[in-house]
């Protein structure tokens, strides 16, 4: 597959400068949602939906990362306990896993929590195959161009899915939002169907303490999706 890589970025990408820099930090997101329900006639469940949507401004994410290690994370558990359900609904749509990877190592894990089991879940680091294109746009001060992922359906989710990622070289770390990583730069923007991560504050500093995630059973990605379909069938959430 070929790529189209806009000169600026081939500039930026092959500069010894950058490639022997060591880059840290963090980013802190936000999260918006254009899943909305109108108005009229809306039952009880919809409703929810609506209120948990409205109360995905208030969520925050952090990721912080150097130039081999990333933690994604929701910034406030301790405050979540005390908060309403729709505040706690809003964060299980948008994703309430830590989710760590280490470029050096090949690791890639996600720490879970279903049905009050804890599990640290491991995934294969394999390469994702983004598509670069030419559109580029300004976030903060940072030049980013926006790359593509198509995603087919699997075990956990039933239909195909393409993702949008806005990244910029000026920081070039393979890192983002969530489990997406390997583009030539830190990925400022995320489109997850519906939801919008995006970028309110970028931090870069000379050195991050990242700490591994240690808490959960330890399981591949394949056992854990069967341990979720089969506890999900015996407590009737999905009929076989």
């Amino acid at each position: 597959m070929k790529y189209f890589f806009p000169f600026f970025l081939l500039v930026v990408l092959f500069s010894p400068e950058l490639m022997c820099q060591n880059v840290s930090g963090h980013i802190q997101y936000g999260v918006k949602s254009s899943f909305y329900f109108d108005q009229d006639s809306l039952n009880l469940a919809q409703k929810m939906i609506n209120q948990s949507t409205d109360k995905m401004k208030d969520l925050s994410f952090l990721l912080k990362f150097t130039n081999e290690e990333s933690l994604y994370e929701f910034e406030d558990y301790l405050e979540l306990k005390n908060s309403e359900m729709s505040k706690k609904m809003a964060l299980n749509l948008t994703g309430k896993g830590v989710y760590y990877m280490n470029s050096k190592t090949k690791e890639r894990l996600i720490f879970k929590d279903f049905l009050g089991d804890a599990f640290l879940v491991a995934y294969p680091f394999e390469n994702l195959k983004w598509r670069i294109s030419k559109n580029s746009k300004k976030i903060d001060k940072y030049t980013c161009y926006k790359a593509t992922l198509d995603l087919k359906k699997d075990a956990m989710n039933t239909k195909d899915r393409t993702i949008e990622a806005w990244f910029t070289p000026q920081i070039p770390i393979g890192f983002g939002p969530k489990n997406y990583f390997g583009l030539p730069g830190l990925i400022l923007e995320l489109k997850e169907g519906k939801l919008v991560y995006y970028a309110k504050e970028i931090s870069l500093s000379e050195k991050t303490e990242i700490q591994r995630p240690k808490k959960g059973k330890k399981i591949t990605e394949e056992k854990f999706n069967q341990y979720v379909i089969d506890k999900s069938k015996e407590y009737g959430f999905i009929r076989e």
